[in-house]
């Protein structure tokens, strides 16, 4: 599952995620990673906290299923 973290302050913010990634994020801009990244993080969650950022957790995407069964239909007699 995917979140997107949006920085809502007036200057850039930056943080590390839980892979030991260092992400930067311009005043304004948005960025989509991994729930996985940010779960369990203390200073994510403090960020959150004090509203320099936001972060919305998206719905997953609806495939279509790859095949679909073929009804057959009852031969009229």
């Amino acid at each position: 599952m995917t979140s997107t973290v949006t920085n809502q302050g007036q200057t850039i913010v930056s943080f590390c995620v839980n892979s030991g990634e260092t992400w930067h994020i311009p005043p304004g801009h948005a960025i989509t990673m991994m729930t996985v990244e940010l779960t369990d993080n203390e200073k994510i969650r403090k960020l959150e906290e004090l509203g320099f950022i936001t972060i919305q957790p998206m719905a997953p995407a609806k495939n279509p299923p790859a095949y679909q069964r073929k009804h057959r239909r009852a031969q009229a007699q």
